[in-house]
């Protein structure tokens, strides 16, 4: 009998009260709460009018049945992520504490399970608590720490000699286009060495499956004694993973144990690899596979507004769309580890990625330098086989030699085929403190105006940007702090692309989010898209710096009732060669020479155009004047959810005229929803908040098939309405 994975995200009750008697099956807590994980209990009180968000103890509490199936049988408990420590119980009985929560844990529960066909208490103790030895030590970093159990949680079901959950590691120490080494390490648990086993010869049989699906490759290995099994897969002609055709081969493992009736499969697994290499050369040249690559990115924080980070694996998946469609091929995951389900999606997509421990400027004591020892092996242990994972990131704008040399020594015990980078806001101070030698790449925080200087400081390092133009003043909507972005923006990409010993950058930041930090408390709003991912327009400015398709974008609206004649800005941004706008008809003239292009027009109602050319190829983009507002126009992205309790979709709000166009006005909407689904709006209230006449909130589905129906009305407009199918299946 092979690996069974059993979700266990369902009904759980979670008691806001330090309540060690939840452990106890009768105890019945006074305001008990009925959730469905991932959930995380800071999701919206972060966005409430008073300061700050309630950060405390929760126990949650879940009952579920031993299997006379299970018998003879190991059974794991994964955590997934919880924030900040956890300790559980099973049958009054503590299994463990920890405190990591970021990269995830395993709890061997086989030994406390009650017999087949009893029940089995489930408690869970987490802490959100601040203490300044568990990374990310600060009490007031800038994101917020979303307490709870933020992931998903699983039974694993195996045998007892088994493949060590993430005990697989597959590293390719020679590529070339004609040849790769695929280096395959497989940790084997459950065999006692001093005793018989049952089994007394197993074998690792490994199979390399081509992006087509077609066998690559494979080895088997005999073996008698746990430990960890070491095999080579020769590869002629590798298809190679690179950003823009990023080609996945398939790993599957088997281990299989010799019977009388000969080899029976007892555990096998399947992992996602890519076969590249890549080098940082100190002329700032980014080589992949041989090829220069201009690392275009950002940094990402993992929640979203209605569900703080207890995002579902569709939206996890969909961040890594956005970063795509923007032309982006590089992330940060600022500052701690992140869902494998979003790093699945780089693998897929092509977005390399820049992984590190959680942090942020605070560097604390011997405890703190050990817990942050031990989750950089976690988070290695984790993501090394994540074709995407570009670094290994020490820490983000804290510095201690000690600390520096001690994780890097470590990320290349762990992992030496990827190189150590750590962000620096004070080159300087690194310099005084010699920490800036320590990372085999230096990424640079807000220091374009200073690159050159910086370069005749660190002639021989590595570089890149790994922050740069924080716009924490920019509203979407906000026309005014919209183009004070684009500004900015615009200037600091000039800046990267006229300093080449830079190897490219990640701007700060992807999307908005919830702080707790002052002054930007209680939402940062340094993202080119908002918290549910509504595109501000510098992030049409990056779509026109790094896609190579040909595009064009009218900043801003062509809605000015009353102000006729008045003069207007009006933005354009494109990659074309030459750019013209017209208003009703009548050329206002074409331009050449930028990204981003401006005219002075006096306005007039009516149809404004900008249409991009380069060669033979056209494109445009049109912008309308709206009339009063008549009605709201609402679409669901999808249409289909998964009735499993997690699947999420989003609805984005449009007012629009009689004729269907936008009326970009700021205003409240009113949500009402019927069926198994629930909305997620930011701040929690059934309103949606409409900036520019655009919002967008989440709906999720609570468990159960059927349609969903979700209404919106606004006064002076007709109510509208969309359907969500919640299905058993996609």
């Amino acid at each position: 009998m092979t690996r069974e994975c059993m979700d266990l995200c369902r009904n759980w009750t979670l008691s806001l009260e330090d309540q060690q008697t939840m452990i106890f099956p009768d105890f019945r807590p006074d305001q008990p709460l009925s959730v469905n994980l991932p959930h995380t209990w800071n999701a919206t009180d972060s966005f409430t009018p008073s300061r700050g968000y309630w950060r405390g103890v929760g126990w949650y509490r879940k009952t579920f049945l031993t299997q006379k199936e299970w018998r003879g049988r190991r059974v794991l408990l994964e955590l997934a992520g919880f924030f900040c420590t956890a300790q559980v119980w099973l049958n009054q009985k503590c299994i463990r504490y920890d405190e990591d929560g970021f990269t995830g844990q395993f709890y061997d529960l086989t030994q406390f399970l009650n017999p087949a066909g009893q029940e089995n208490t489930l408690a869970i103790r987490i802490d959100s608590r601040h203490d300044p030895e568990l990374l990310p030590g600060r009490e007031v970093p800038d994101y917020l720490l979303y307490g709870g159990i933020y992931r998903e949680v699983r039974l694993h079901l195996t045998s007892h000699t088994h493949i060590a959950e993430q005990g697989i590691s597959f590293t390719t120490p020679e590529v070339s286009p004609e040849h790769a080494l695929c280096r395959i390490a497989t940790e084997i648990t459950g065999l006692a060495p001093d005793t018989l086993p049952v089994h007394s010869v197993h074998k690792i049989h490994c199979i390399l499956l081509d992006p087509d699906g077609n066998p690559a490759g494979e080895i088997s290995t005999d073996f008698h004694t746990p430990g960890t099994i070491h095999q080579d897969i020769h590869l002629r002609n590798p298809r190679l993973w690179s950003v823009d055709e990023p080609q996945l081969y398939m790993l599957i493992s088997e281990l299989q144990a010799q019977t009388s009736q000969g080899w029976t499969l007892i555990d096998r697994m399947e992992t996602p690899v890519g076969i590249r290499f890549f080098e940082f050369q100190v002329n700032g040249d980014f080589l992949l596979n041989g090829k220069k690559v201009l690392l275009r990115g950002v940094n990402r924080h993992q929640d979203i507004g209605g569900l703080g980070n207890a995002m579902p694996k569709r939206l996890q998946a969909l961040d890594a769309e956005l970063i795509k469609d923007l032309g982006g091929n590089f992330v940060r995951l600022s500052h701690y580890p992140q869902h494998p389900d979003f790093l699945d999606a780089c693998d897929r997509l092509g977005i390399l990625a820049y992984a590190e421990i959680a942090s942020w400027q605070h560097i604390g004591g011997a405890r703190f330098m050990s817990n942050a020892e031990s989750m950089m092996r976690a988070m290695i242990r984790r993501d090394r086989n994540h074709a995407s994972i570009l670094l290994w990131g020490l820490l983000n704008e804290g510095r201690s030699k000690s600390l520096f040399e001690r994780l890097h020594i470590v990320a290349h015990e762990c992992d030496p085929t990827r190189p150590t980078v750590y962000a620096e806001n004070e080159p300087e101070e690194g310099l005084r403190l010699g920490t800036v030698d320590i990372p085999d790449v230096l990424g640079l925080n807000y220091k374009l105006p200073h690159l050159d200087e910086l370069r005749a400081m660190l002639p021989d390092k590595k570089l890149f940007s790994s922050e740069h133009t924080n716009a924490d003043f920019c509203k979407r909507g906000n026309w005014e702090l919209e183009d004070r972005y684009l500004t900015r923006l615009e200037a600091d990409l000039e800046i990267l692309a006229a300093h080449p010993f830079m190897a490219g950058g990640t701007l700060w930041c992807m999307h908005d989010y919830a702080t707790d930090y002052a002054p930007t408390w209680p939402h940062h709003f340094s993202g080119v898209m908002d918290h549910v991912r509504l595109y501000k327009e510098p992030a049409y400015l990056l779509r026109a710096w790094w896609r190579t398709d040909l595009n064009v974008h009218i900043a801003g609206h062509w809605t000015f009732p009353g102000e006729e004649g008045r003069e207007k800005t009006v933005r354009v941004l494109s990659n074309g060669d030459w750019v013209e706008l017209c208003l009703n008809n009548t050329s206002l003239g074409a331009k050449s020479g930028g990204r981003m292009l401006e005219w002075n027009v006096p306005y007039q109602p009516g149809k404004l155009v900008a249409r991009a050319w380069r060669g033979q190829e056209t494109v445009e983009h049109i912008l309308e004047t709206g009339g009063p507002a008549s009605a709201l126009l609402l679409t669901a992205d999808p249409d289909e959810i998964l009735a499993d309790a997690q699947d999420a979709a989003l609805v984005t709000v449009c007012l629009v005229d009689a004729q269907g166009r936008r009326v970009p006005e700021n205003r409240a909407v009113a949500l009402a929803i019927d069926g198994p689904a629930a909305l997620r709006t930011v701040g929690g209230l059934p309103v949606v908040l409409l900036s520019a006449g655009v919002g967008r909130f989440a709906v999720q589905s609570s468990g159960e098939s059927g349609r969903v129906t979700i209404r919106a009305g606004t006064i002076g407009a007709s109510e509208s309405r969309v359907e969500i199918q919640a299905a058993s299946k996609l």
